[in-house]
């Protein structure tokens, strides 16, 4: 009888240990998701906030908000790109992967949704394959607006997928 109490009490023990730990292991995860998503959201409302204060008919207003994505990338090395793209959906500025290329997103859900909807605020994207990037991919984007409040465009912020299996595979 006392080897079988010890044994149980033994069981407990460990079993409470266990779930202490996956516990804490889950609290560490979800801070390291979540502060991925807010950086990622930081920088994409201070690069619309930045395409909306610039003159983007003008060389210098695009030379402007080319350096301003570039610095953003700069502070959030996490993100796999930050790019902005026009009214019909054409990525024309940007850093990160796939920078330089132009390509069109206007029939992805969340640009659509920010076209759609001028108070939609942050939109994140389901995992998708990056036209860009050839990876999976999550995207959190906001709206641009005109002065006149219609839809400029997208600015949004890339994030790879592999970043979180990465993270969540070193873990034993």
């Amino acid at each position: 009888l006392m080897a079988g109490i010890s044994i149980y009490k033994g069981l407990r023990n460990r079993w409470d240990q266990a779930v202490a730990t996956a516990q804490n292991l889950s609290l560490v995860l979800d801070h390291y998701v979540a502060e991925t998503f807010s950086k990622a959201d930081n920088a994409v409302l201070a690069v619309k906030e930045e395409a909306e204060r610039v003159d983007m008919d003008s060389p210098r207003g695009r030379q402007e908000l080319d350096a301003f994505i570039r610095r953003q990338q700069e502070r959030a090395p996490e993100l796999l790109a930050i790019r902005t793209t026009n009214a019909q959906g054409v990525v024309d500025h940007g850093s990160g992967v796939g920078s330089h290329a132009s390509v069109n997103l206007s029939d992805r859900e969340h640009f659509i949704r920010l076209r759609e909807v001028p108070e939609a605020g942050l939109v994140i994207s389901r995992p998708l394959m990056g036209r860009l990037t050839g990876t999976w991919v999550i995207i959190l984007a906001r709206r641009i607006d005109r002065p006149d409040h219609s839809f400029a465009g997208m600015a949004h912020a890339v994030i790879s997928l592999d970043q979180f299996s990465g993270a969540f595979s070193a873990l034993d």
